[in-house]
């Protein structure tokens, strides 16, 4: 073995001791069978050349002395299997291989002259007799032909036999959504008895379910650079026996020799969307969620193959509420001057409600159900002064994502090399009529791939392979670092996310809005009434 082969596996070791995610074998299909005669009886010694149809790579094997072949460690794909002996005509067979599948392809030749030819062509069996798992294959025309809801191909594992549940759920999970810009993915599928928490997921080789929540993805591939998806639900390769649900094995295109690739854009907006009953219209929105894919050989040599795949998401929906209460300009003015160092007026004049619309005063100083006016108890508040105004905040809420990956594969004598890189990016906000405490929340998920096969004889190879997944989230991030005004410690804390968020406690303030009610008006008057606390 050469040096440098040696300190190629001696990293991907060392790498892949670091990194909790687990590396399975992404090239796990196999083509055995036996080669014979017309008669039945075995030919051993029998050339065979397993050609991949897409790639022009080639795999040699010879028949053993009871006619017995295999080709092991094999990509999903197209195939054509050579055949050849001395004294026999040439037999070719055209075969498809899906992942993670095993296929039995017996070899019959005739006798003849080398240079004759025989084709094979013939139907894939009904009942695969060297495999008993239970699964369905999704190839990738099935993937571009169905509809798939926020374009997120999870929701197709209920297609399998055995499988229910509604696919892909959109909440329980921050920044979750019914598309492939998620961090955490809830789905809603089981088999055997078992619950969601027993379900695998697997892109390539890497284990995309969540180590610290069973059965929840935290990437979702974009499915125009999906070859192919596999569902199963019994009879696990020891590769992924950690499932005891349903697993679903997704693999990734890789070039060809020739370039390929697609372009689309789904559009929607609310003038796509019928009136439900008694409806007049829709809230504005709108979503364009774009895909775009090359693939192909390496220039300029055309000795490898790449694919590359980037799907970007920029959507939009109106935010509306109406009947809100909050303070008048007016009364805000008074504060400012009759109580201008306390905290009341602080929160007032630093956080004021915008984006509001059909403002009408409800609660005037001095009149019945307003506050008394014109006395020095409680605060002096001049008569016919607005306090309470109402009207409808309307605003925008937007989630634009981004989503990319390409896939390098190269192929030498006794090597193969494979690598794959995927990137997810996810921003959305939370709005707020006080602009202050609207908040951005910012997602972030990256994963690589690397797998490095070697073949020393004809039943001797070694498949080296790393990988690592790496997600993090910084939700809640407010527009304001610091009140203006002195802070207790508090103990609440956020989860896992790792930001930090701010409590507000107060007669003065509801969650993240401040509404002022009557009995509340002794905070301008002393400040003693209001808190804050910041964690």
């Amino acid at each position: 073995m050469s040096i440098g082969l040696l300190s190629r596996v001696a990293l991907s070791l060392l790498l892949f001791a670091g990194f909790a995610h687990t590396a399975e074998a992404q090239f796990s299909g196999n083509v055995s069978g036996v080669v014979t005669d017309a008669s039945g009886a075995v030919i051993p010694t029998a050339a065979l050349t397993l050609r991949n149809v897409a790639t022009g790579e080639e795999k040699l094997a010879t028949s053993s002395g009871t006619g017995v072949y295999q080709f092991v460690s094999l990509a999903p794909g197209n195939y054509e299997l050579s055949t050849s002996s001395a004294g026999f005509s040439s037999s070719r067979v055209q075969l498809k291989l899906d992942t993670n599948q095993t296929l039995n392809i017996p070899v019959s030749l005739v006798a003849g002259a080398a240079n004759q030819v025989v084709d094979v062509s013939a139907q894939a069996p009904l009942l695969d007799t060297a495999d008993t798992r239970l699964q369905e294959t999704l190839p990738t025309e099935t993937l571009s032909a169905l509809p798939l809801a926020g374009r997120s191909m999870i929701s197709l594992v209920t297609l399998a036999p055995g499988v229910t549940g509604t696919g892909v759920t959109s909440n329980g999970s921050p920044g979750s959504g019914r598309d492939n810009f998620s961090t955490e993915t809830q789905v809603d599928a089981s088999a055997n008895g078992q619950g969601a928490v027993g379900n695998m997921y697997i892109v390539d080789g890497l284990d995309v379910t969540s180590s610290i929540r069973p059965g929840v993805l935290n990437m979702t591939p974009n499915p125009d650079s999906i070859q192919e998806a596999t569902i199963q639900t019994n009879t696990y390769s020891v590769d992924y026996g950690r499932a005891s649900s349903v697993q679903m094995t997704m693999t990734t295109k890789s070039g060809g020799k020739s370039y390929h690739g697609n372009v689309s854009d789904y559009f929607t907006y609310q003038k796509f969307f019928a009136l439900r009953e008694g409806s007049t219209k829709y809230n504005p929105f709108h979503s364009n969620n774009i895909s775009a894919t090359v693939g192909g050989p390496i220039f300029p040599r055309h000795d490898g193959f790449f694919f590359f795949a980037i799907e970007p998401l920029r959507a939009s929906a109106a935010v509306t509420s109406t009947g809100i209460t909050f303070e008048d300009p007016a009364f805000t003015a008074f504060a400012k001057t009759a109580f201008p160092n306390s905290i009341g007026t602080k929160l007032l004049s630093t956080y004021p409600v915008s984006q509001v619309g059909n403002v009408s005063a409800v609660s005037v100083a001095g009149s019945p159900g307003g506050p008394a006016c014109g006395t020095a108890s409680p605060i002096n508040l001049p008569c016919g002064t607005p306090y309470l105004d109402r009207g409808d905040y309307n605003d925008t809420a937007y989630r634009n994502g981004n989503q990319y990956s390409l896939r390098l594969d190269k192929t030498f004598r006794a090597e193969r090399l494979y690598g794959a890189f995927y990137r997810t990016t996810l921003k959305s906000n939370g709005t707020n009529p006080r602009t202050a405490f609207g908040t951005t929340n910012s997602y972030y998920q990256y994963a690589i791939q690397v797998n490095e096969t070697h073949t020393f004889s004809a039943n001797t190879l070694n498949e080296a392979a790393f990988a690592a997944m790496r997600v993090e989230a910084l939700p809640r991030k407010l527009a304001y670092s610091a009140f203006p005004w002195s802070t207790s410690p508090g103990s609440a804390k956020d989860s896992e996310q790792g930001s930090r968020r701010v409590i507000l406690s107060s007669t003065t303030i509801t969650g993240a809005m401040f509404s002022i009610t009557p009995s509340a008006r002794m905070i301008f008057a002393s400040g003693t009434k209001g808190s804050s606390q910041m964690t």
